[in-house]
């Protein structure tokens, strides 16, 4: 949802462009709300930030080495650890930590002001 089919570095597109990303080069200095860089920092398929912003939790629990052993397609993470995944980098990173495969983790109940989560309904939702 992040990259595109294309594999791109930033949602947007393959060039760092400081006005579609909240990040440590906006100086904004904290969070902004959701929405805030659309559409022009969107993914291809409208999903807004995706890169920048806040660190968002995954369901994955994180391993280091995971993806040289995973499927190719759709790997779904470890069965278990003890920290889990965080995608997309924040605000508090400059662009390099907020690329849309930029992947972190962090420990189950952590707060620290850069992490967040993504609200999604499937495409088979009724609003």
């Amino acid at each position: 949802a992040a990259r595109g089919t294309e594999g791109r570095v930033y949602p947007w597109g393959n060039e760092w462009d400081p006005t579609r990303a909240n990040t440590k080069e906006g100086g904004k200095g904290g969070t902004t709300p959701a929405g805030a860089y659309s559409p022009a920092g969107d993914s291809p398929y409208g999903c807004a930030d995706m890169a920048g912003n806040v660190w968002e939790w995954c369901a994955d629990w994180y391993d280091e080495a995971y993806y040289s052993r995973s499927p190719s397609r759709n790997p779904t993470g470890s069965e278990s650890g003890k920290s889990r995944v965080l995608r997309g980098g924040s605000w508090n990173f400059d662009h390099s930590g907020a690329r849309a495969a930029s992947r972190g983790w962090g420990f189950p109940g952590l707060y620290d002001g850069d992490g967040g989560f993504r609200c999604c309904l499937s495409p088979t939702s009724s609003l």
